[in-house]
Formats: C-alpha cells, sequence, structure tokens
C-alpha cells in the first residue's frame, strides 16, 4: 500500500519552530490573542500608528502555523462577493467604503512584502470571476449595477473576451478586477519576523486559557 503522508505544501516551503514561550508574568499596553492574520496585521498597525507600545501577542501554536499560514493562497477582494447583503446590513455608503479598504488591501499586502523585504512569492495578477451560465451571467450583471451606486464599475466581458483569458466553451462571461497570488505561510512568517525586529513580542506556543476579570481584562495562559 503507497505510504501517503499528510501535509500542508506551503508549510514545506519555509523551516519554522514556535519561539519565545512565555513563562512568567508581564506587563504590556496591547495584548493579543491569536498569532493570524488578524492578530498580527492589527499589531504591525497598532506599532505603526504607536510605536512606543508595548504589544504582546500569544498563540497556541506557531505564529501563521494555523488557517492564515494554511489558505489557498489567493488574494481577492471577496467582500464584493455578496454586495446585497453588505448593502442591506450596512448602508451603502458603509459598504462602498469597506469595498475600497478590501480591493486597497490586495495592492497594501505586495507594498509590504516589498518595504519590509519578504519574499512570500506575492504575484499581482488579478482576479477573474466567470460564469457558467445565464444564470451567474444575470448576477454579474446585478453585482454591476450594486457596484455602480457605489461609485465604482466593472466591465463584463462577454464570452469571447473571457475565453481569451480561460479558454474555455463552458464560460459565458466574466468580471476581472484586482487579485493576486501568494505564498500564505511566508508572509505570515515574514511578518511575524518584521514584527519581532519592531520590537513587537510573539509568544509561541502559549495557549490562553481564560480571561481575568480585574480592572482590566488580562489574558490568562495557565490556570
Amino acid at each position: 500500500m503507497p505510504n501517503y503522508r499528510h501535509e500542508v505544501y506551503w508549510q514545506t516551503t519555509e523551516a519554522a519552530e514556535p519561539q519565545d514561550a512565555l513563562t512568567g508574568d508581564v506587563e504590556c499596553d496591547v495584548a493579543v490573542v491569536g498569532a493570524g492574520f488578524t492578530g498580527m496585521w492589527t499589531a504591525y498597525s497598532l506599532k505603526k500608528a504607536r510605536p512606543e507600545l508595548s504589544i504582546h501577542l500569544l498563540d497556541a501554536g506557531l505564529a501563521g502555523g494555523a488557517a492564515s499560514g494554511t489558505a489557498d493562497g489567493f488574494v481577492t477582494p471577496t467582500l464584493g462577493k455578496d454586495l446585497d447583503q453588505l448593502i442591506r446590513v450596512y448602508g451603502a455608503e458603509a459598504a462602498g467604503k469597506a469595498s475600497a479598504i478590501v480591493g486597497r488591501s490586495v495592492l497594501e499586502i505586495g507594498r509590504f512584502c516589498r518595504r519590509e523585504k519578504v519574499d512570500a512569492e506575492y504575484e499581482a495578477n488579478d482576479y477573474l470571476m466567470v460564469a457558467l451560465n445565464d444564470g451567474q451571467l444575470a448576477r454579474l450583471e446585478h453585482d454591476r449595477r450594486l457596484a455602480l451606486k457605489l461609485g465604482s464599475d466593472t466591465k463584463i466581458m462577454d464570452a469571447a473576451e473571457a475565453r481569451a483569458y480561460v479558454d474555455s466553451p463552458e464560460i459565458k462571461g466574466a468580471v476581472r478586477v484586482g487579485g493576486a497570488l501568494v505564498n500564505p505561510f511566508k508572509l505570515a512568517r515574514g511578518l511575524a519576523r518584521t514584527l519581532r525586529a519592531a520590537g513587537v513580542a510573539i509568544h509561541e506556543r502559549t495557549a490562553v486559557q481564560r480571561w481575568s476579570r480585574r480592572r482590566r481584562r488580562v489574558p490568562r495562559t495557565r490556570w
């Protein structure tokens, strides 16, 4: 029987071992629980805005070693996939601002990699959303009308234009928007190195068990 092994490809592209487990008490201005992309980008933005802040990140495993570092590697403006609900829940103005921010973030990741010299195999090459039937084509038209309300416009390609990118007879139309490819594990590990170089403490292999309700909320890594 073949000797199969289960591993995530991204995690084979860079060696990484957990570091700096928290073994005692520390005081800081900001404690972030979870060193995935959400936690690390939060720490990065805070440190940029307020360099004097003492920031500690705590992660039960490896920074970027869970869902963030094992993602599919596609950087897409996915917030815009359900504009209907976004507008219905938050209103057109807020939905427009959120969509614009997400769209800019695709380029911001590339800028971060160049600025901080992080080799995350970032490649800006846009994102193609295709329609394979009349219903999906109608949905692209519907989303385009919603995008116009938010001050943005997208061109819907006909079948011939779309097939210049993906030569499949099944494609009836498509929309091309900003997007990129990236190695998520290298991006996460590069972000962790950047944070440490900026003075942010990252405690890996440090699970938060509970929160102590004192004057301020304090994460506890042991009972």
